[in-house]
């Protein structure tokens, strides 16, 4: 299965997908300045927050998440991703 970078209605995107050290979440076009990031597991349990400044690229560090469907809530909108 190939990786398959999103973009997503808040102008950011997010890839690989399905990722499993970690995530990339380009923020070049969004306009908020301050963004706050949540994982969720599969039954909706926070398991990573992060805030975050419009930057371009943010890496995020899953490596320690283990293997599941994941929810990434990026300003109260829900996406998701999955590490196998």
């Amino acid at each position: 299965m190939s990786p398959v970078m999103e973009r997503h209605k808040g102008s950011y995107k997010i890839f690989p997908n399905p990722a499993s050290e970690y995530i990339m979440i380009d923020l070049n076009e969004c306009a908020e300045k301050n963004i706050k990031i949540r994982i969720l597991n599969g039954i909706g349990n926070p398991v990573l927050e992060k805030n975050l400044n419009n930057n371009a690229t943010e890496r995020i560090d899953i490596s320690s998440l283990p293997a599941g469907l994941y929810l990434i809530n990026i300003n109260n909108e829900f996406y998701k991703f999955i590490k196998p």
